[in-house]
């Protein structure tokens, strides 16, 4: 799961962003977990019938963030109980 909360907006330049006054989540929207993706989805659109649950875009995404100096776990397998709870 993408965790839109987190992530959204999405910005290449969250530097300009955050200067001009404007908030922006964590994704860079670098495209790295579409990359690595076998099956060729983009995970942030939502859950999809096509993901065979590889987990590939989960490690693609936390190195990123570890890179960036950010929390990982932008995407991860959850469900809603998880954050319901």
């Amino acid at each position: 799961t993408y965790n839109d909360w987190r992530g959204e907006p999405r910005s290449r330049h969250a530097k300009k962003a955050s200067a001009a006054g404007q908030s922006v989540g964590d994704c860079v929207d670098c495209k790295t977990c579409v990359a690595v993706c076998p099956m060729g989805i983009d995970i942030r659109d939502g859950q999809q019938l096509e993901c065979i649950t590889c987990a590939l875009c989960i490690d693609a995404c936390d190195s990123i963030m570890e890179k960036l100096g950010k929390e990982r776990g932008l995407i991860s397998y959850a469900t809603l109980s998880d954050y319901n709870s």
